[in-house]
């Protein structure tokens, strides 16, 4: 997969260490079967809230009381 060593740098950048079975599916891309969709979602949500833990991306915090009390916002995400 072309995004693949993007996806590795950036872990490296953040100090990710890996579970060498995860690290694996990275590098081969993950699957094209049905939950490679999600491996690959859940490895990218995950490298995004190490990433605003970390302060390398902003938290995303949207400026509507509502949002923030009621619906929820996802972190590492902008609000609008």
């Amino acid at each position: 997969m072309i995004w693949v060593p993007g996806l590795l740098r950036w872990a490296r950048e953040l100090g990710v260490s890996w579970e060498p079975n995860v690290l694996r599916r990275a590098e081969q891309g993950f699957s094209d079967g049905p939950n490679g969709e999600d491996e690959f979602d859940a490895v990218v949500g995950l490298l995004g809230v190490i990433a605003a833990a970390l302060g390398a991306l902003p938290t995303g915090e949207p400026r509507d009381v509502v949002v923030t009390t009621i619906e929820g916002w996802i972190l590492g995400r902008a609000g609008e």
